[in-house]
């Protein structure tokens, strides 16, 4: 899976299909991604997850939970969509 990432040709997890590269918010980071045309899964970038994951954990720092963050991120992609 690695290789394929880095060549930026990884197949849906779901239905198998190869994904295209997007560009995604969350929040305050620009992401990139894997989307699949098909059924719509995405995959972040292993680099960018890493921030998002970095950004989670300065806020559960700050006293906001997990489930608080789940909630937020969901809205940000809503509202993207």
């Amino acid at each position: 899976m690695k290789k394929d990432l880095e060549e930026g040709k990884p197949a849906c997890i779901k239905c198998k299909r190869e994904m295209k590269p997007v560009q995604i918010k969350l929040g305050t980071i620009n992401a990139r991604a894997w989307k699949c045309s098909k059924c719509g899964e995405e995959i972040l970038h292993p680099l960018d997850a890493e921030k998002a994951l970095k950004a989670v954990k300065k806020l559960t720092v700050k006293g906001i939970t997990e489930d608080e963050i789940v909630k937020m991120v969901k809205g940000w992609r809503k509202r993207e969509h």
